[in-house]
């Protein structure tokens, strides 16, 4: 167990920082997801897929789950533009179901 002092200055962080490492309260974080405008969407069509396929540096985000649906995002940096390309978002299922559906999206 932590000494008190480790105790008294983990409570010197912020309400959420302090509620989630202190007290073990999950939920939404105040760190929210940015506004998409409609401008920003992109139609996919045949040459679009095919430079992020091509040109693309692709990654993959995700989000575990702990408190919400399991979720995974993958991402194509191109022309200095961040396109989100593919989503998995699964609620309820064991962690051997989310492996295989990431990996055949994959």
């Amino acid at each position: 167990m932590g000494s008190k002092e480790t105790y008294e200055q983990a409570l010197e962080h912020d309400e959420e920082w302090v509620n989630k490492y202190v007290k073990g309260m999950w939920g939404i974080s105040s760190a929210q997801i940015h506004r998409v405008y409609s401008e920003s969407l992109l139609e996919p069509n045949d040459d679009l897929l095919e430079r992020i396929r091509t040109k693309g540096n692709l990654f993959r985000s995700m989000d575990h789950g702990e408190t919400s649906p399991t979720c995974c995002l993958w991402v194509a940096v191109l022309d200095g533009s961040f396109i989100f390309y593919r989503e998995y978002y699964t609620p309820n299922q064991v962690i051997s179901y989310h492996r295989k559906a990431i990996s055949d999206l994959s």
